[in-house]
């Protein structure tokens, strides 16, 4: 639901396919799952509450157990591509 609303899925698909141009140039980047540093550093600077009202403070107060905790969370988002919904859930 919150991604059809985000990506607006109830509009029709575009009628003409979008030109998109060679690079020419590889970008260098990761597509495994976020690490737990990684996420450390994204609790360094974040401000703003979620959905879950936990704001980046609570985060920053225990930065390593934070990022340990969720870091399961991210992988199996990234992985599945999909957010488990609260009954299914993910062992930490």
């Amino acid at each position: 639901m919150h991604f059809n609303e985000v990506l607006n899925r109830s509009r029709p698909p575009p009628t003409i396919e979008a030109e998109v141009q060679d690079s020419g140039t590889d970008l260098d980047f990761s597509t495994a799952p976020p690490e737990k540093e990684e996420i450390m550093v994204a609790i360094k600077s974040g401000k703003a509450q979620g959905q879950d009202h936990l704001n980046a403070e609570r985060f920053k107060a225990e930065q390593e157990f934070a990022a340990q905790v969720v870091q399961p969370l991210f992988a199996t988002i990234w992985e599945e591509k999909r957010i488990p919904d609260d009954s299914t859930g993910v062992t930490v």
